[in-house]
């Protein structure tokens, strides 16, 4: 391959990842810098030594090499598609070098950084003004410096309510809507009505401005953050990356993060103080209706249900913090036992459920943006439409006429009959332990009993799964990526379904991760008419036997699995899409 035939294959290279929402900033110079070599020296078939020489050059380290070799590694693949006799290198050659921990800014940290960012020379010029501005921005609201700086006056609307920020042409080519808290309003309401930078600023400009009223440059604002730092003597151990712009974007998301502690404390709070007000006697109802006001008097001693709520508040904590969420008081066992054996019940039916609705509401997504405004998609549309607006618990009864009395087909209540065996313990669900032990008609008959309900439980997310896949792939199809594999005669149907479907899945899959949090608290509608064995009826029997302890477990439980939840989802994104992994 000549060097000039080189050089416009990188040029389309760049191209194409840029069409697939890359940045390719950094990556373009260090190929160019690559393909000058390979020039230099004459590129004739490209070796796979070439890339592992350039990559380990005097003076790299060895993050340094393994970012060289993987970059040129991507290049050089792409030329392979093409020209067999490129060699690639293999992905093991260098150990890849561990990513140092990002530093987090304390509280006291950026309010020093805001102070010397105040005290910035020139005196008396709009510098320290802005650098302090966007320095609160950031720590404020979480956002990328990249995306502060290309804000323009018309993306801050300060007059809303709430104020807010429009951020466009952001990761993936989409924009977001980031509203402002009070205090972050004001002190952009103060810089930009600042009498320095009006004088140099106009209607069109960014709204971060230089003191010659030019746009921002992200390196040297990075520059002037890493030696307000350093002047403050602000870093960390070995190990830890130094402090830069970005890490306070890392410091938000740390932040934002522990806040589910304090949520899930005023969950608790809550839970606990509304089961307090209901008129219902937690002692008469275990004592029974013929209990003497003795035996009810010594049962509310012996629960401690006679001591002030901020007393029985105080004493749960405790034990809670311990681990120990006490015993039921209408079982008599440990709550933390009575939801360890529901608890695969009901996360069996919810994954059932889950599964059902992405295996249908992705494929009939993709269909309805495919047949775009044709009838299938109008049917479509209207079906998503009445799954969402369907009460489930209608839909479970009307099930149940239909399928288990009208027809017979399915049974109507239950996880297994009542002569079928349960399955050996090994992780709870019955449709994998039955398979894990081989007992395939134990796996039928509770592939039976678990089809009712997995499918009531599962309309609301097939209607919603499909809504949010058909606007994802409408939007993937209009890409320019989308005109050039189309052209070139790529086949319509791998396209559609492996390259347009993986690049329209990041709201997808965040909405996934949405309604699982939401099926876990529908289930307790359906596990009540289906009576199925999990922590949705023994939640609804709690509250009918106000077992205040049991109550407040399974409500902790919901809201840690639904925190949860949302996190593995922005872990599970970065594997999805790799541009979610280079921003971070």
């Amino acid at each position: 391959m000549s060097p000039g035939a080189v050089g416009r294959r990188l040029e389309r290279y760049l191209a194409l990842r840029r069409a697939l929402g890359f940045a390719m900033q950094a990556e373009e110079r260090l190929l160019r810098r690559f393909v000058a070599g390979l020039t230099t020296a004459g590129a004739g078939s490209l070796r796979a030594h070439q890339a592992l020489d350039w990559a380990c050059a005097p003076g790299c380290g060895p993050a340094r090499q393994a970012r060289r070799l993987s970059v040129a590694r991507g290049f050089l693949a792409y030329l392979h598609a093409t020209d067999p006799t490129v060699e690639v290198p293999g992905s093991g050659l260098l150990a890849r070098a561990v990513r140092p921990q990002p530093h987090l800014f304390s509280a006291a940290e950026i309010a020093a950084l805001l102070r010397a960012a105040r005290a910035l020379g020139p005196r008396g010029s709009l510098r320290p003004h802005t650098v302090t501005t966007l320095i609160g921005l950031l720590a404020s609201t979480g956002l990328r410096a990249g995306e502060a700086l290309r804000l323009r006056q018309a993306d801050v609307d300060l007059t809303a309510h709430p104020p807010r920020l429009s951020v466009r042409e952001t990761k993936f080519h989409k924009s977001r809507i980031v509203p402002l808290h009070p205090s972050t309003a004001a002190a952009l309401r103060a810089y930009a009505a600042h009498p320095l930078r009006r004088a140099v600023a106009s209607a069109g400009d960014p709204f971060f401005v230089s003191v010659r009223g030019t746009p921002l440059n992200y390196h040297v604002t990075a520059r002037t953050f890493v030696a307000l730092a350093r002047h403050l003597g602000l870093g960390g151990p070995v190990g830890e990356r130094g402090p830069s712009l970005h890490a306070l974007r890392h410091t938000f998301a740390v932040r934002r993060l522990l806040l589910v502690i304090p949520v899930l404390f005023g969950l608790l709070v809550l839970t606990f103080v509304l089961v307090r007000i209901v008129p219902t006697d937690p002692a008469a109802a275990l004592a029974g209706q013929n209990a003497t006001p003795q035996q009810v008097a010594d049962i509310r001693a012996k629960y401690g249900f006679d001591r002030p709520l901020i007393v029985q508040f105080v004493a749960y904590l405790r034990q809670v913090v311990e681990g120990d969420f006490g015993a039921s008081i209408y079982s008599g066992r440990p709550v933390s036992t009575d939801i360890g054996q529901r608890l695969p019940a009901t996360l069996e039916l919810t994954f059932a459920a889950l599964l059902l609705g992405a295996g249908l509401g992705i494929p009939l997504g993709v269909i309805a943006a495919v047949r775009h405004n044709r009838p299938i998609d109008h049917v479509l549309r209207f079906f998503t439409v009445g799954g969402v607006a369907i009460a489930s618990f209608w839909f479970a009864i009307m099930m149940q006429l239909l399928f288990a009395m009208q027809f017979d087909l399915l049974p109507l209540h239950g996880r297994l009959g009542t002569a079928t065996d349960v399955p050996q313990f090994i992780t709870g669900f019955y449709l994998v332990d039955s398979l894990l032990t081989a007992r395939l008609d134990i796996w039928w008959d509770a592939l039976k009993h678990m089809t009712l309900p997995a499918v009531t439980l599962s309309l609301g997310s097939i209607a919603t799964i499909t809504r949010f896949t058909r606007s994802g792939v409408l939007e993937a199809l209009q890409k320019d990526y989308v005109a050039y594999e189309t052209a070139v005669g790529y086949p319509r149907g791998v396209l559609v379904w492996v390259y347009v479907l993986r690049n329209s899945l990041v709201a997808t899959v965040t909405q996934i991760g949405l309604l699982f949090g939401a099926l876990i608290a529908g289930a307790i509608v359906v596990e009540s008419i289906y009576d199925w064995p999990g922590i949705g009826s023994y939640a609804v029997a709690s509250i009918l036997n106000a077992d205040y302890k049991a109550i407040l477990a399974v409500t902790l439980l919901v809201g840690v699995i639904y925190a949860g939840v949302n996190i593995l989802v922005d872990l599970v994104l970065g594997l999805l899409d790799p541009r979610v992994a280079e921003q971070l």
